[in-house]
């Protein structure tokens, strides 16, 4: 009865969700998972560290979560220091030369992006709502292109707009651990609008250069997408009888783990101009939480290139 009760509430969620919203199906659907959460049913953390209790667990998350994962020397390396970099000049050999360079956005490309801002989301250190952001859209608008021109201009990222409100979450294995969780992050919104119109222009620019086989940080892929492929090549391996040999790889702090001036190096070899390079450098630059869309694109670079066979 119990299993019969559980699946017809699975097909009636599945159903009833509006306009084939993922969203709301999941909602409906969080009791039936596993729940991951500490088994304690609260929010207090306790952390042992070299064999002693922590009563107060911030300032060991802090230093756990802004410690790169790369070695120092790589670090204290500048982005002159990898112009004869393999990578560098595999790429700069290349018929790649995109001749990029930010552009001025438009004020009604702002507005849009306000527009559609998601008004559930949180807000972060500077109080303000995505809610109330697109309520003052006919207000806003323009200064905030303004805003946005200038620090394409100077190619600036400004401070505040790195700073995030970041919460330790627990993900499996042992709670005492520090490395059982790891950091969400939440960004102030329009350092997030200004990034996600950076990220569109970098987007057209570079989406040539990504391999096929790839399904991370491009539109319309998922990890949906790259199982198919995955399982699909599989069949057609299995079908003549080959045999099929599989390597998963799951770093830790994987994206901790790039070196910006590496990237920053490549950029360079692509034909990104100075002033291109400059604002990606100021956006990387004493940024201690994770990085978001532009910021995640920008190292997809690292993974994506037609030369590599990548799937997720």
């Amino acid at each position: 009865m119990k299993r019969r009760a559980v699946k017809d509430f699975c097909v009636v969620a599945a159903s009833n969700s509006s306009n084939n919203s993922s969203g709301l199906f999941w909602k409906r659907m969080r009791p039936l998972l596993p729940n991951t959460k500490l088994t304690d049913n609260s929010n207090t953390i306790h952390l042992i560290e070299g064999g002693a209790f922590l009563p107060d667990p911030g300032a060991l998350f802090n230093k756990y979560f802004t410690t790169p994962s790369i070695a120092v020397r790589l670090l204290q390396l500048s982005v002159d220091d990898f112009m004869n970099h393999p990578s560098f000049s595999a790429i700069r050999n290349s018929a790649q030369k995109l001749d990029f360079s930010f552009e001025p956005v438009s004020i009604p490309r702002v507005a849009e992006s306000l527009v559609n801002l998601n008004s559930r989301k949180s807000a972060g250190p500077d109080g303000l709502s995505p809610k109330l952001l697109k309520l003052l859209v006919p207000v806003i608008a323009v200064p905030l292109t303004k805003l946005f021109n200038r620090c394409i201009i100077s190619s600036v990222w400004p401070s505040q707009w790195k700073l995030s409100n970041v919460t330790p979450v627990y993900m499996n294995e042992d709670e005492k651990s520090k490395s059982s969780y790891r950091p969400i992050s939440v960004l102030s919104t329009i350092p997030k609008v200004f990034e996600k119109l950076k990220f569109d222009q970098l987007y057209r620019h570079f989406l040539p250069l990504f391999s096929d086989n790839m399904s991370g940080f491009l539109r319309g892929h998922s990890c949906c997408t790259a199982l198919l492929k995955l399982t699909e090549d599989w069949r057609l391996a299995l079908d003549p009888t080959k045999d099929v040999g599989v390597i998963a790889i799951d770093l830790s702090k994987a994206f901790d783990s790039i070196c910006h001036n590496l990237l920053l190096a490549k950029l360079r070899a692509y034909g990104c101009q100075d002033s291109a390079i400059r604002l990606i450098q100021s956006y990387f630059t004493d940024r201690f939480q994770r990085v978001n869309a532009m910021g995640f694109f920008l190292i997809g670079l690292q993974f994506g290139v037609k030369s590599r066979m990548v799937a997720c």
